[in-house]
């Protein structure tokens, strides 16, 4: 919507609203960026995965997701449960006038706090050594604890409960397309062609 204002278009996507697709999910920037106006019209941004277990009760099926590839070609993404559901929305930050809060639910991959020689480029990020068990909410307050070292859901149980509920709501929006199965030649083309990067791989 930014770059649509910008060029002074409208930034609907007909074609794809006929096509059944949701609408773009973005805000008109361009006032913040030419400092018309220092407040963000976005108050909240969903913090989003890859498919994995969660106890959201708008989540769909695990089964309902397909095949997934990892974002990196030379690594592999764990198995998708064979039961139960799966979300691709895992937690929300929401601005709010006593705070910059975000919630995380189920587990939270390489949940590891930096430092000046640890880890390094010889840890094992994808190991379960750096995996944080959320469950149906951790809570932070990311301006006073923007390491997330403390987190207040005990403290904070309707702060909680709110954010659990919008997080839920989101996620019954979150796009979740028949993707197909899985083909060879992308993996393929993926590791010689491109590099090591994903890239076309039909028809070509």
């Amino acid at each position: 919507a930014t770059f649509a204002a910008f060029a002074g278009v409208d930034p609907t996507d007909r074609r794809a609203a006929m096509a059944g697709l949701p609408p773009i999910d973005s805000h008109d920037m361009s006032a913040v960026v030419l400092g018309r106006n220092l407040t963000s019209p976005r108050t909240i941004i969903v913090v989003g995965t890859e498919p994995r277990h969660s106890n959201l009760s708008t989540a769909p099926l695990c089964s309902s997701y397909g095949v997934v590839l990892p974002d990196d070609p030379d690594e592999t993404t764990p198995p998708l449960p064979q039961s139960g559901s799966c979300t691709t929305a895992s937690g929300l930050i929401s601005d709010e006038a006593d705070g910059l809060w975000k919630i995380l639910t189920g587990d939270v991959e390489q949940n590891v706090y930096l430092g000046p020689h640890f880890p390094n480029q010889t840890t094992n990020f994808i190991s379960s050594e750096f995996v944080g068990h959320c469950g149906n909410g951790c809570l932070f307050e990311l301006r006073s604890d923007p390491l997330e070292a403390n987190d207040l859901a005990a403290q904070n149980p309707q702060k909680l409960k709110r954010l659990h509920a919008l997080l839920e709501k989101y996620e019954a929006t979150a796009f979740n397309p028949d993707r197909g199965g899985n083909d060879p030649r992308a993996c393929a083309l993926a590791l010689g062609r491109y590099e090591g990067f994903w890239g076309p791989f039909i028809d070509v």
